[in-house]
């Protein structure tokens, strides 16, 4: 029963009682335990998801739940998922600072050079440009002077870069600023929806729990009454025979 319980927070069961006080234990429609046999489970990547899937079978489990499942919620969908909105950001934001910075003039008298590298960009892997690693002389704060040359103190090029926070990014569909906001929002919001849910599922289960026990579970005081009735059943049934035992050697002495 400890076992089953145990079994039962980690993925969804059906608990079927056998002969003999075995049981048979289903979970998605595919048999777990059956009387004396069991079948291994295993995590399986099926198809670039995770799974769970019993050893001997093909696929894996479907609509799992309890920790287990809500694990692989996390890892299929949720961090994909908020990885995939920042890989968004990061990626427009090099895009629209490359293209601002590409139009100043920098000290070292360049023009159209990337302050981000350009390529493969994601969350992860954003990176400043070889030019500005090699020399921060790249790195533009403002346009060049009417000659075409590099004008020291012009600054608008740097302020344009710092306006982007209020800038909306067609490719975003909103303003940096507002988007990376929304994305920590909806990270907190889901946080907190898994841990009231957890919690209003764990009143649940105790619940259960509790009217199960109720059913099925030993009742302390009335084993002990029980004990004590058997006891006292012992001592009366042990006075009649060495009463019986008495009244035959009085007999055998006469």
């Amino acid at each position: 029963g400890r076992r089953l319980d145990e079994l039962a927070t980690l993925i969804p069961i059906t608990v079927t009682q056998r002969e003999f006080g075995a049981v048979g234990v289903l979970s998605a429609g595919v048999s777990l335990v059956d009387g004396a046999e069991s079948y291994p489970l295993e995590i399986r990547n099926n198809g670039g998801a995770l799974g769970v899937a019993v050893t001997t079978q093909t696929g894996t489990l479907t609509d799992l739940g309890g920790s287990v499942g809500g694990m692989l919620q996390v890892l299929n969908t949720d961090i994909p998922g908020y990885r995939g909105r920042l890989d968004a950001l990061a990626e427009a934001l090099v895009s629209e600072v490359n293209a601002l910075h590409q139009t100043g003039r920098n000290p070292d008298g360049n023009t159209g050079v990337d302050f981000f590298a350009p390529a493969g960009i994601n969350a992860s892997s954003i990176a400043l440009s070889a030019d500005v690693v090699a020399s921060t002389g790249a790195i533009a704060a403002g346009t060049e002077d009417t000659n075409g040359s590099y004008q020291s103190g012009a600054n608008d090029v740097a302020i344009a870069l710092a306006g982007l926070r209020n800038t909306a990014d067609p490719a975003l569909g909103a303003e940096y600023g507002e988007y990376l906001a929304e994305l920590v929002f909806d990270v907190g919001h889901d946080v907190r929806s898994s841990t009231s849910a957890a919690e209003a599922h764990t009143t649940l289960a105790n619940q259960a729990d509790i009217q199960r026990q109720a059913v099925s579970g030993v009742s302390i005081d009335e084993e002990m009454i029980r004990m004590i009735q058997f006891q006292a059943a012992y001592q009366a049934a042990a006075r009649v025979v060495t009463t019986a035992d008495e009244m035959i050697q009085t007999l055998l002495n006469m």
